[in-house]
């Protein structure tokens, strides 16, 4: 609809300056009363016809005058109505809303000075753009007043200078051009709106993507760090049970008992031999030879003194090979017969023949089906098994 008067208006500027170009052409046309070539009563009808024409022509163009003056009117009536109440709304954003509430008039003396934390900047912003906005109006009205001024003139057919139209056309492009600033004000107002917005939404993705990238790296972290403790924690228990495996291991009490048995029926009726501890690296029964003697001759050698009494045959326990070497010293038990309650019994051994030697006593044993035989052991003190023997005393206390 306003696209259709628009295109109406400029269709009445173009028909009316087109009539008055007409006029002004055919009144130039028009011959002069002492030309020969004419005769007087056809110079009469052509200067009728032509200044009725023109009077027609004239009458229209005054009457768009007319109404041009009456819209006029009606606009700086409204161009009035919209200042007033900008105004207004400037007096109402200076009183009440400029200076923060928190910050009221009563706090302020006439000396004292606002800081911009004093200042609603919203508010003044609106105030900026209210001012320019009603400085846009005062110039709108006094455009409006110069073009009324010129309608005027045209219609009343008085005298017009350049000056005339040159005062219209430069308010108009004052107008215009308070129009365009401020067109270019709000323009750059949301382009530096949108810079914000853009900057702000960068600096949110990119903190989003530095949490993000920290909470990874702390997912990372703690996972690793949990890895690291479950592998420590697999470590530690395989190291205990290592420990504890060792530790059993290395517990005699543990160690399977090698049993050797007498091949002959010997004077102390004893059927087993002797019997072996030693540690289960790969050691086998089979790697020692053991025999028992119980010749008197032989069995004499082991006494040291006269209160010492024999109380098992003289054992005599071998390496199959050379040299046996031991990780841990083996542990022996010999089986003994009884004796005085008053006498100690005890395990002596010799090594190659040497001085007899006590070893380390080690506690009863109950082994597996044997019942009614009473044992006693000790300690070796050595790891390298060649040719050791041991045979059971019994002393006094």
């Amino acid at each position: 609809m306003a696209m259709s008067h628009k295109r109406r208006s400029n269709k009445i500027d173009i028909e009316s300056l087109l009539l008055l170009r007409q006029r002004k052409e055919e009144l130039k046309k028009l011959p002069i009363p002492a030309d020969q070539n004419i005769s007087f009563k056809k110079y009469e009808v052509t200067v009728t016809k032509t200044m009725t024409k023109t009077k027609k022509d004239i009458e229209r163009v005054s009457k768009y005058a007319s109404d041009i003056l009456e819209e006029l009117k009606n606009v700086r009536e409204l161009v009035k109505f919209c200042s007033v109440k900008i105004g207004e709304q400037l007096q109402e954003l200076m009183k009440n809303y400029l200076i923060k509430i928190e910050s009221s008039a009563q706090d302020f003396t006439e000396e004292k000075t606002l800081t911009r934390k004093d200042i609603d900047m919203k508010a003044l912003e609106q105030v900026n753009i209210l001012q320019g906005l009603a400085k846009q109006q005062q110039e709108l009205m006094e455009f409006i007043a110069k073009t009324e001024d010129l309608v005027i003139k045209i219609e009343k057919n008085a005298d017009l200078s350049l000056s005339d139209i040159h005062g219209v056309k430069g308010q108009m492009k004052q107008w215009c051009d308070g129009l365009e600033t401020l067109e270019e004000k709000e323009r750059k107002r949301r382009k530096e709106q949108e810079e914000v917005e853009r900057k702000k939404m960068e600096k949110e993705e990119a903190e989003r993507l530095t949490k993000e990238e920290e909470d990874r790296k702390k997912r990372e972290q703690e996972e690793a760090e949990k890895r690291k403790a479950q592998q420590e924690e697999r470590e530690a228990e395989e190291k205990r049970r290592k420990q504890e495996e060792e530790k059993k291991k290395r517990d005699w009490k543990n160690w399977p008992p090698f049993i050797y048995y007498n091949t002959t029926q010997n004077k102390f009726r004893q059927d087993i031999c002797c019997v072996i501890f030693t540690l289960p690296d790969g050691t086998k029964d089979g790697d020692f030879v053991c025999k028992s003697s119980d010749g008197d001759d032989d069995l004499d050698k082991c006494l040291e003194t006269n209160d010492e009494q024999v109380i098992s045959p003289l054992i005599t326990i071998k390496a199959k090979i050379d040299k046996k070497t031991l990780e841990l010293p083996m542990r022996v038990y010999v089986p003994i017969v009884s004796h005085t309650e008053s006498l100690l019994p005890t395990l002596k051994f010799s090594i190659k023949g040497q001085k007899w030697r006590s070893g380390k006593s080690l506690p009863e044993i109950q082994l597996p089906k044997v019942t009614g035989i009473s044992f006693i052991g000790i300690e070796l003190p050595f790891n390298q098994l060649e040719n050791v023997q041991c045979v059971a005393v019994a002393r006094h206390k």
